[in-house]
């Protein structure tokens, strides 16, 4: 049975949510072969998926590729932009028409992904942080700055990104060797972000401003708390303290195909109706409250409860 799985979203998503399906439609189907489709600026997930050995092939096109390549296949899915009210993770599953499943997801390194690692890291000392580089995106740039500052007054603190370059080897590393980075480190902690979900699969604790949505949609602990066993070690959302956060999700708006609308996850950008004192004003988003304290007092506590510090 040849099956197509076309993935709209970035390299967070498909590693986890295309991963969980995938292991999904092996499950079922153990005989088939899965092509996986996504669109071309995914250049670089041959490399991350390949090791996982649930593709049989990786083509790149945009939907309309996806609509003329289906035909060739004896089944075909498609994880798109359209996300239903039960979550990301589980959008496909409902799609489907398949009862909704968790599976163990992981990552690959190759011992040559380790080896940069270590070379960063290098004979830096215990705590190790890893963090990224980007994590204005979705938090206040003055409150990323403060966290960080406090950050090296606590542990060692190695950023992540695709554009930083590492001095002990003098260049840009991959997404996979960043992640070896993250697997090594005794923590990692940052924003929702196709990073944060490579260090969570890496098996490396991390404490994460989360998607705006619930738990139920894609955050580490969701798909991945129900497999560990250490209450330590399990993954950590921040959210709002219960004064700010209204809870009722209102920065979601039902479109007609009852999904929901963009943007679903910067709290930069997404104003919350659920308070507004008048018609026209709209709140920015609860997330946007989060206080650099309130993320530092959780690091500091878990490394403690770890007896890193």
């Amino acid at each position: 049975m040849k099956i197509l799985l076309y993935h709209f979203g970035y390299y967070g998503d498909i590693i986890v949510v295309g991963q969980n399906f995938a292991k999904e439609l092996k499950f079922r189907y153990p005989s088939c072969e899965i092509s996986l489709m996504v669109r071309p600026r995914i250049n670089h997930i041959i490399d991350i998926i390949k090791p996982l050995n649930l593709f049989n092939e990786v083509i790149y096109g945009e939907k309309t590729d996806y609509q003329k390549h289906k035909n060739l296949f004896d089944e075909s899915f498609i994880i798109d932009e359209f996300v239903f009210p039960e979550g990301n993770l589980r959008t496909i599953f409902t799609k489907a028409g398949f009862p909704y499943r968790q599976h163990k997801l992981n990552l690959e390194f190759k011992e040559s992904h380790i080896a940069i690692a270590r070379e960063i890291i290098g004979d830096l000392s215990s705590p190790i942080i890893t963090t990224q580089d980007d994590m204005c995106r979705k938090w206040d740039e003055n409150k990323v700055n403060s966290f960080q500052e406090k950050l090296l007054k606590l542990a060692q603190v190695i950023v992540l990104g695709p554009d930083v370059v590492h001095p002990p080897i003098n260049r840009k590393i991959s997404f996979l060797e960043s992640c070896a980075v993250a697997h090594l480190s005794d923590l990692y902690v940052g924003i929702d972000s196709g990073i944060a979900h490579g260090a969570a699969l890496s098996g490396t604790q991390t404490i994460l401003i989360p998607p705006l949505i619930p738990e139920s949609y894609i955050s580490p602990t969701e798909y991945a708390n129900h497999f560990i066993k250490d209450e330590n070690k399990k993954h950590i959302s921040i959210r709002p303290s219960s004064n700010d956060f209204c809870g009722n999700y209102k920065c979601l708006k039902g479109t007609k195909k009852s999904a929901i609308e963009q943007p679903i996850g910067n709290p930069l950008k997404v104003k919350c109706n659920w308070r507004k004192k008048y018609f026209f004003f709209n709140k920015p988003s609860c997330f946007t409250k989060i206080k650099v304290d309130m993320f530092y007092d959780k690091v500091e506590s878990i490394l403690e409860k770890r007896n890193l510090i």
